[in-house]
């Protein structure tokens, strides 16, 4: 019998690493999945330089890496650690939780100016970085998350139709019928966002089983949407589903700099197709 995860791995982002690298993802693809705006939320994760996880985020980490219930109450502990102070990092899972300057120092004092210079130059880098990042800001405003939300009564976020009859999570639509879905988002910004694309994410048949590695069910998407400070747009397009199985759909857009993602709250409608 095989040991569970959390006893062959030394740290969350290890455990993450390996079963992403399982399932043949790249660290793009798994914070697209998860609703990051950049695979640079995932590499610092299994770097095991992060704070702590959101508890929504934990749970779509849990979902779409296929956690096993026996390990979902250790995975949820290693992703959200006790009050951890800003400019400490996670290390090995049976380590105590320290400062990385002060781990050097305690190691070997002689590497004192070592690490102060490399913490120097570390600190330039981070500051032209940030600097770089406002400039781009500037002449491309981006959608992140939690500036670009879903509108609308919190249950009717998406609204899915076939027939003119309401569709909701564990209805049924026939082979064959066309399905449409509407969805609205509003830019809560105090800046203008700039949307690439706004389309509705479909997944299936077998989208309960593969979650988005299921075959992709493709719907017309919306493109370069600019949202002023408080407004919002529709999207309203319709797909036939004609292969009988199990679906869901969720809307998705991609920012000026091509990174896909959820758009918060994450939202999905289940449903299932038959002959």
């Amino acid at each position: 019998m095989s040991k569970p995860e959390s006893e062959k791995c030394s740290s969350l982002g290890t455990w993450i690493k390996n079963r992403r690298k399982e399932l043949g993802w790249s660290q793009a693809q798994l914070a697209y999945k998860v609703g990051y705006s950049s695979k640079e939320a995932i590499r610092k994760i299994e770097n095991d330089r992060y704070g702590a996880i959101s508890p929504e985020r934990v749970e779509r980490l849990i979902e779409i890496l296929g956690i096993p219930p026996t390990e979902q109450a250790t995975f949820r502990a290693w992703a959200r650690p006790a009050s951890l102070p800003a400019g400490f990092t996670l290390g090995e899972k049976n380590s105590p939780i320290v400062p990385e300057v002060t781990r050097d120092l305690t190691t070997n004092t002689s590497h004192t100016s070592r690490t102060w210079r490399i913490a120097l130059v570390g600190g330039l880098v981070m500051v032209l970085l940030v600097a770089a990042t406002i400039l781009a800001l500037r002449e491309h405003p981006i959608s992140e998350n939690g500036l670009v939300l879903l509108d609308g009564p919190s249950d009717r976020l998406i609204q899915v139709e076939a027939n003119g009859r309401a569709i909701l999570s564990g209805d049924h639509v026939k082979a064959g019928e066309l399905v449409t879905v509407t969805f609205a988002v509003r830019n809560n910004d105090s800046r203008p966002v700039r949307i690439n694309s706004l389309v509705i994410g479909a997944r299936g048949p077998g989208a309960k089983e593969k979650g988005w590695s299921a075959p992709i069910v493709p719907f017309p998407g919306l493109s370069n949407i600019l949202l002023k400070p408080g407004e919002r747009v529709e999207y309203r397009q319709s797909q036939v589903f004609r292969q009988p199985g199990d679906y869901f759909v969720e809307p998705n857009a991609q920012d000026v700099l091509g990174n896909w993602g959820g758009i918060q709250p994450f939202t999905r409608i289940e449903f299932s197709v038959t002959d």
